[in-house]
């Protein structure tokens, strides 16, 4: 009888802890998620093929809080990966360093906090007279070096004003570095990025850190999201998984991105 009501027990027991919600899946769920280069953010590993920066070291801790796992699918061009947000096809989960652009938002969960603010800038000369900019006329007549890859995906205050200034844009990789070497040739009078730790890594990788000044511009920061694809069959799944996990944790991103960066500063 006593033997009887132990089984029955263990039983129970077991039933119970089977039937019980678990906070994370039991089994390590593995997430697909793509990425694309851009330094110091993102950038490949000396082997060639590994994802490295705080824009993955973040996202691989997150994911161990998820109780997940991550598959890293890339670099991928940003022309693909746009495919792949938005058509699928490429059986890819998610993606990081991406912004609330209008075009994306039906194809893509949103977190509700942002893991990295970016403020749009300018570099110039360390000679310049300039220490701040307020308004379009304080950069008028400047050749400013951007990217052609976003050519035209100007915030108001530059396309308001593209009669002010000019924009020579360059194609192919590793554009900041030429714009830099192009500042300081004097072929520009500055130089574009969307966000300050771009130029900053950039001067320091190249040695040119003393010899320039990096700007904000009057626009509004952007918001930078890892996110989660509505055509992914778990995307909906991972985003609640990545609210829970990031409740609580204390993520300061400006700082991996600043420590990042002095691994590069020169002796």
């Amino acid at each position: 009888m006593i033997r009887q009501i132990r089984k029955g027990l263990n039983f129970t027991i077991i039933f119970l802890f089977v039937s019980l919600p678990l906070p994370y899946p039991v089994k390590a769920e593995s997430i697909r998620m793509a990425w694309f280069t851009i330094p110091p953010h993102v950038f490949v590993a000396k082997d060639g093929v590994t994802p490295k920066g705080p824009t993955i070291e973040l996202f691989n801790t997150i994911a161990g809080r998820m109780g997940c796992t991550v598959e890293w699918v890339g670099p991928l061009p940003l022309s693909r990966l746009t495919k792949y947000q938005t058509h699928g096809g490429g059986r890819i989960d998610g993606s990081v360093l991406c912004e609330k652009a209008p075009v994306l938002l039906p194809f893509l969960y949103y977190p509700k906090e942002a893991y990295f603010i970016g403020h749009p800038c300018l570099a110039v000369r360390a000679d310049n007279t300039l220490t701040s900019i307020k308004t379009i006329d304080d950069i008028g007549g400047y050749r400013i070096g951007f990217v052609s890859m976003f050519a035209g995906d100007y915030p108001p205050f530059f396309q308001n004003n593209l009669d002010k200034v000019t924009f020579q844009n360059i194609s192919g990789n590793n554009w900041t570095s030429r714009n830099l070497a192009k500042l300081l040739l004097n072929r520009i009078d500055a130089v574009y990025e969307l966000n300050r730790y771009s130029l900053k890594y950039q001067a320091v990788v190249d040695g040119v850190a003393d010899k320039i000044r990096i700007l904000n511009i009057p626009v509004e920061p952007i918001a930078h999201y890892y996110v989660f694809h509505k055509n992914s069959p778990k995307g909906e799944q991972l985003l609640h998984l990545y609210e829970k996990a990031v409740t609580g944790m204390n993520i300061n991103y400006d700082r991996m991105v600043k420590r990042e960066i002095e691994k590069y500063r020169r002796k």
